[in-house]
């Protein structure tokens, strides 16, 4: 080979050598973008965690309020119902209906 084929070859396998170190760099920028996307995404996550939790906790007392309210009503009126039984019986009548109509509420 002569020296002006010979640099020639050099040449080529440079450039080639060059493409191949370009996309190889490529490659781990774009493995580097995913790797920030997934980071980001799993941010956005913990981020949502919190509020899903506190949307959670709120529903929890506002269940518990609705039902311990519900069952005050119902002790007041079954006691209520008992005292009056003797005296009077339609109105005793009364509250259990209440109390039975409060059994069914949504």
């Amino acid at each position: 080979m002569t020296t002006p084929q010979l640099a020639d070859a050099t040449g080529v396998t440079a450039a080639g050598l060059d493409n191949v170190i370009e996309v190889g760099g490529l490659r781990q920028r774009y493995g580097g973008f995913e790797a920030v996307r997934g980071i980001s995404l799993e941010g956005k996550e913990a981020r949502a965690r919190p509020a899903v939790t506190e949307e959670r906790l709120r529903f929890s007392r506002d269940l518990h309020d609705l039902v311990g309210h519900s069952l005050s009503a119902i002790a007041v009126k079954s006691e209520v119902a008992v005292k009056l039984s003797k005296a009077d019986p339609g109105r005793a009548a009364g509250e259990m209906e209440e109390v039975r109509g409060r059994r069914g509420r949504r």
